[in-house]
């Protein structure tokens, strides 16, 4: 897919097809509603739409890992810990 595909499709000039949608959700590893998916309470604290949250790198990862979590009290020590992280300023951790 070219750059002005993707652009096409960000802009709406072209939309997908529910088939190509449902192919992207597999290669993504989501349901296809996850594309539909409206702003969340924490999104907009941020002032970020959810999509945009999902779009930096690794984020999408960094969800899936952390529902892997089976116990509560690890998965509030993982958000603890990568909280902590973002909040350290550049050059020391």
């Amino acid at each position: 897919m070219t750059y002005q595909q993707v652009h096409n499709y960000e802009i709406g000039r072209i939309r997908i097809t529910i088939g190509r949608l449902i192919r992207i959700a597999k290669a993504l590893d989501v349901p296809p509603t996850f594309f539909f998916a409206r702003e969340t309470k924490s999104a907009k604290a941020f002032g970020k739409k959810s999509h945009e949250l999902f779009a930096a790198g690794g984020a999408l990862r960094l969800m899936k890992a952390y529902d892997r979590f089976p116990a509560e009290e690890l998965r509030s020590a993982i958000v603890d810990l990568v909280e902590k992280i973002a909040n350290t300023k550049k050059g020391g951790c």
